[in-house]
């Protein structure tokens, strides 16, 4: 950012808005990638070019171009996608058509106004996302094309457009406002203009009235786009030089020219402003976004493991229920005892257990590896002894942490036999 480089970025933002008559703002655009530098240079020619011995309204002309040129950059900035990039650039494109040294100065700043309402109007249209204040914002300039006639007077196209650039950048504050903490403030900014306006008064004083709530309106869009308020103090003190030489003394025209100066600097910060807060709000809605997605990971993952453990449990539960039935043992020649049993329904496999002990004392283990089978000899028996058979059935569970395990059924009901 170049805030170090223009002293006073965002009361340079606020000065070109006032100046510029209020051009509307668009959507964010994709800001160039030297913003600072390129507000700076604009000031710089403004600057070069000043000289007490020009006439006001000439520094006016001035502080008008400079700020329409400001305001085009601050529209770019937050037209993201460049949907509205030739809008944009031909926002301005009938004042210089019609630009000419033979024109009189307040034609050019008539002419200068009208294009800077254009393009805040674009600004205002990219900041209301939801097209919530669609009509308030084309309804914004009605007023003043309706009234627009070549029999007014230009100082009065002037203050049309004035106060139809102050209607949008109320309307630019408030959508950037989005926890309203500034609503009461942005409503109040244009209190003392309405409450002094008067038909008695000449349109120079209402030009001044208007400058000086466009002003305060710019201080409030500055101190939302800095939001790390990093730029506090500088945006407070941009009006500075300006309240310091405010007299009544003083013409209208000198005043206005002060208030001009302060709102070029504001402009100047609130494309600086403009271009951090459109990555702020892409970063911001990165990281919501990467939040959701890892919220929603973490739901799955919580979900996925509820629902093993859930399986784990039950597939548990009716593997140690499995019971095998139809157990028969008989006596062989031989020292043999043939063992017979039914087939169990969900059982990988068997054990088998024969003892000459009741209790199963030193009892010796079958593992039978196929459910299918449901006959086995045993061999090798001592003669004239009286054994114990039994058997289980075994199933293999997957758990929740992916592992299989072997789970036994019960006991099926002991057996005696006598071998032979």
């Amino acid at each position: 950012m170049m805030i170090a480089k223009i002293k006073k970025p965002i009361a340079s933002i606020m000065s070109a808005l006032i100046i510029v008559a209020f051009m509307p703002v668009v959507g964010f655009g994709t800001a160039s990638a030297s913003v600072g530098e390129d507000t700076q240079k604009i000031i710089d020619d403004y600057y070069a070019r000043e000289s007490w011995d020009d006439s006001v309204p000439r520094l006016n002309w001035k502080a008008n171009e400079a700020s329409m040129k400001l305001l085009k950059i601050v529209a770019h900035v937050f037209d993201v996608e460049n949907a509205d990039y030739s809008t944009i650039e031909k926002a301005d494109d009938s004042y210089y058509a019609r630009l000419s040294w033979d024109d009189s100065v307040p034609r050019l700043n008539w002419e200068a106004n009208e294009a800077s309402m254009e393009l805040l109007k674009i600004i205002a249209h990219k900041l209301d996302t939801d097209s919530s204040k669609f009509s308030e914002i084309e309804k914004a300039d009605d007023s003043y094309y309706a009234r627009l006639s070549w029999d007014d007077s230009v100082p009065r196209l002037n203050w049309e457009a004035n106060e139809a650039s102050m209607e949008l950048l109320k309307i630019i504050a408030h959508e950037l406002d989005t926890d309203s903490s500034k609503f009461s403030e942005i409503e109040k900014a244009d209190d003392s203009y309405v409450a002094r306006l008067s038909w008695d008064d000449s349109v120079p004083r209402l030009n001044w009235n208007v400058n000086e709530a466009s002003m305060e309106l710019l201080k409030i869009i500055a101190h939302e786009l800095d939001t790390d308020n990093s730029n506090y103090s500088v945006i407070e003190n941009v009006d500075n030089s300006y309240v310091a030489r405010l007299s009544w003394d003083d013409s209208v025209p000198r005043l206005n020219w002060n208030v001009n100066k302060a709102n070029i600097t504001l402009v100047a910060d609130f494309a600086i402003l403009g271009d951090s807060y459109v990555k702020y709000v892409k970063e911001k809605a990165e990281a919501e976004e990467k939040a959701k997605a890892e919220a929603e990971e973490k739901a799955k993952a919580e979900a996925e493991a509820k629902a093993k453990a859930e399986a784990e449990k039950k597939a548990l539960a009716a593997a140690k229920k499995l019971k095998t039935a139809g157990l028969k043992v008989k006596a062989l020649k031989g020292k043999k005892v043939k063992v017979n049993w039914k087939f169990t329904k969900g059982a990988k496999g068997y054990q088998l257990q024969y003892s000459i002990n009741k209790k199963f004392k030193k009892a010796k283990k079958i593992n039978i590896k196929s459910a299918k089978k449901k006959q086995v000899v045993i061999k090798k028996l001592k003669a004239k002894k009286k054994y114990f058979v039994k058997i289980r059935p075994y199933t293999l569970v997957k758990k929740a942490n992916n592992k299989t395990v072997k789970i036994y059924g019960k006991w099926s009901k002991t057996k005696k036999v006598k071998v032979k």
